[in-house]
C-alpha cells in the first residue's frame, strides 16, 4: 500500500465522506418523496376541475387542483404535464405555500 501525504489523506477521506452523504441523501429523499406524495394524494382538493381545460387560463388554485387530480389518477400524458409545468412556472410567484406543495408533490 502506498504512503499518502497528509493532504492526499484528507482529500481521500473527504471524497469518501461525500460519497456516504450522497448515498444517505438519495435514500432519505426517496423515502420523503414517496411519503409526501402518498400523503398529498390521499386528499382531493374541493374544487371541481377538468384536466382538459387550457392550462394557459388556469389560476394557481385551479392549476394545483388539476395537478393533484392528474397525479392521483396517475395520468401519464406528456403533453398534459408539459402544459401544467409551463403554467406552474408562470404563476409560481402568486401561489400560496399550500398550492406550491400540491404542485411539487401532487
Amino acid at each position: 500500500m502506498a504512503l499518502l501525504r497528509p493532504r492526499e489523506k484528507l482529500l481521500r477521506a473527504a471524497i469518501a465522506a461525500e460519497s456516504r452523504l450522497r448515498y444517505r441523501g438519495r435514500r432519505m429523499h426517496k423515502r420523503f418523496r414517496s411519503w409526501s406524495q402518498h400523503r398529498v394524494r390521499q386528499y382531493w382538493l374541493p374544487q371541481k376541475v377538468s384536466l382538459h381545460a387550457d392550462p394557459r387560463e388556469m389560476s394557481p388554485a385551479y392549476l394545483s387542483a388539476a395537478v393533484q387530480k392528474a397525479a392521483t389518477l396517475r395520468k401519464h400524458d406528456a403533453a398534459l404535464w408539459f402544459g401544467f409545468s409551463r403554467r406552474a412556472q408562470q404563476v409560481a410567484d402568486s401561489c400560496t405555500p399550500q398550492q406550491l406543495g400540491y404542485l411539487f408533490y401532487g
